[in-house]
């Protein structure tokens, strides 16, 4: 009725072929329904090499679909750098992680990440001392589900959006070894999903940050409160019924 096209519409619009073209490979599902299959895309994501011709193939469509999708956010206002050693997507069970604790999750991760990606400000590679601060606000994030970056009180959008694939990514695995162990520990989502929830979910914020600029949970909330407080300062009679249309909008 408005001839305005919705961000849920046009986030599909983005993500549905990106998705079409990795599940569209004639091999994928067989692939992704035995853990050899799963395995070999896995590998091949890292960069080793299998012989498997059709894992090849999905992991090359991924990487090439995730590079477009990462340039297209960096276009409208987005700082996700390219990382030549970005293999895959990973995926954190926030249950598994909070019962495991932080040391335990320490103990587990940290033999399976590549040192030589942590550096200091100065290029200087990360102490043990850095590592566990690194690490321990690593746990905090996911173990809370980000509640460790609310400060309560204020308004907790989901800061900018346009920038937010930078930081999933601080986590870097030595090799498809260490990157598969680590998902069968604190990992709770077939392959198949991660790969497709991340498409889709850069698809959304991709929407999002066309439609509303590169932080739009600030930039809607900007809106509805100049709208809402305009209009009860036209006619303060009406206040519930704007404070009502305001929630629907929300």
């Amino acid at each position: 009725k408005s001839g305005v096209t919705s961000v849920e519409k046009e986030a599909a619009a983005v993500s549905n072929p990106m998705i079409g073209k990795l599940v569209s490979d004639p091999e994928f599902v067989g692939l992704m329904k035995s853990p050899e299959g799963i395995e070999a895309v896995t590998r091949e994501l890292h960069g080793e090499h299998t012989g498997n011709a059709a894992a090849k193939r999905i992991a090359d469509t991924f990487h090439a679909e995730a590079e477009t999708a990462r340039q297209r956010m960096n276009r409208n206002g987005g700082d996700i750098g390219h990382l030549e050693s970005w293999a895959a997507p990973q995926h954190h069970s926030q249950m598994r992680v909070a019962m495991a604790g932080l040391e335990k999750w320490v103990r587990d991760i940290l033999p399976r990440l590549d040192r030589t990606k942590y550096v200091d400000e100065n290029g200087v590679p990360m102490s043990d001392a850095q590592m566990a601060d690194f690490l321990r606000y690593a746990f905090d994030s996911i173990a809370t589900d980000g509640a460790n970056k609310v400060t309560p009180g204020t308004f907790s959008g989901s800061g900018s959006r346009a920038n937010r694939g930078s930081a999933s990514r601080a986590l870097h695995f030595k090799d498809a070894d260490a990157f598969m162990e680590y998902q069968g520990l604190y990992g709770d989502k077939p392959m198949a999903d991660v790969l497709i929830s991340h498409l889709r979910g850069i698809g959304k914020d991709i929407a999002l940050v066309e439609a509303f600029g590169p932080n739009p949970d600030h930039t809607v909330r900007l809106a509805l409160d100049t709208v809402s407080t305009e209009a009860k300062l036209a006619n303060p009679a009406k206040i519930g019924k704007d404070d009502k249309a305001a929630g629907r909008v929300q």
